[in-house]
């Protein structure tokens, strides 16, 4: 538990963290911090409020348990397979395209590798 206090005392303007919320996973960017929370934007730069005591957000109700935690290489390959899974449900449903989910997944990563596309927000500032 101390090192989470830590990483959350450790925290400045542009570092990025992991966001896990109720409907989805992404990448913030830490824009400032006060006394008692952590302000993040994502890459529309919406704002999103959290406990710096917790990581926990603020406001919300009892079902919202949304959060942030140190940003890894293991959770970056997630949120993009969750990105790729969502993209290929959506060109599987504009056509017809044979093959399994995960060959239709590996495609689209294919495809975006020679069309380069930010996936992860930038410094505010």
């Amino acid at each position: 538990m101390s090192e989470t206090r830590e990483w959350f005392a450790g925290l400045k303007p542009g570092d990025r963290v992991f966001y896990r919320g109720k409907r989805n996973d992404a990448v913030l960017v830490v824009k400032r911090l006060t006394k008692t929370q952590i302000i993040c934007v994502d890459s529309l730069t919406y704002e999103y409020k959290f406990r710096l005591s917790s990581g926990f957000n603020v406001g919300g109700d009892v079902w919202d348990r949304s959060y942030i935690s140190p940003l890894t290489e293991e959770k970056i390959a997630h949120i993009r397979r969750i990105s790729l899974t969502k993209k290929a449900i959506g060109l599987r449903k504009k056509i017809a395209i044979p093959g399994t989910e995960d060959e239709l997944i590996s495609f689209i990563a294919d495809l975006e590798k020679w069309v380069p596309r930010a996936t992860c927000p930038k410094t505010p500032g």
